[in-house]
């Protein structure tokens, strides 16, 4: 097979991954309608480091790390599903207070810095996207892949995160969008905080 339909292949794998929706894509939405754009677009850069981190730890064989040190992945897993939980708790508690009109107004603010921890830790927080990307080199990669392929697929994963959550981000801002939240705010962040918690449940008791 080409390097051509290698990388095409390693492409069409992650982004179908990157737009299935998840805790980051939750996360996008829910900052750029509750915060406005510019934290929108800092949570997706916070994201795109989790990816970033997570790619290179894939590429350089991190699986093989976990299965020589169980008690690593474990941790992760604890540490990753266990800020699940708290995140989509904090959204459910968020959505019983205040009045959905004054929502966006009173939400409390967040600082950029906090914004991008935010990103950070829920793009970081699932040790399996370690696993997948290392099954994903692994499975399209040729046994001697040269160094630049490597590098180009990291690239591509951090390309196709960006602009997805990006246009989630832009999405997320427009007037229709936050006067829909204004009248289903409540609803929105139980169901986000649901999502969040069943990720976290399930990152935490699966094997």
């Amino acid at each position: 097979m080409s390097s051509n339909w290698i990388l095409v292949n390693f492409i069409a794998i992650w982004t179908v991954a990157a737009v299935t929706p998840g805790p980051n894509f939750f996360l996008t939405l829910q900052t750029g309608i509750v915060h406005g754009r510019r934290a929108a677009m800092i949570a997706v850069a916070g994201l795109a480091t989790g990816t970033f981190a997570w790619g290179l730890f894939g590429y350089f064989g991190i699986a093989l790390l976990f299965a020589l040190a169980p008690w690593l992945y474990l941790t992760l897993k604890l540490v990753g599903g266990a800020y699940l939980l708290f995140l989509g708790g904090r959204l459910i508690l968020h959505s019983f207070r205040g009045a959905g009109d004054e929502a966006i107004h009173t939400h409390p603010g967040l600082s950029g810095s906090q914004v991008y921890r935010r990103g950070v830790l829920t793009g970081a927080s699932n040790p399996k996207t370690a696993l997948f990307v290392s099954s994903l080199f692994a499975s399209t990669l040729p046994a001697h892949a040269p160094a630049w392929m490597g590098i180009i697929c990291i690239a591509a994963m951090l390309a196709v995160s960006v602009c997805w959550y990006s246009l989630i981000a832009l999405a997320s801002t427009t007037p229709r969008l936050r006067a829909l939240y204004r009248r289903t705010r409540h609803w929105i962040e139980r169901c986000a905080g649901v999502v969040f918690i069943g990720y976290g449940g399930r990152l935490i008791t699966l094997r």
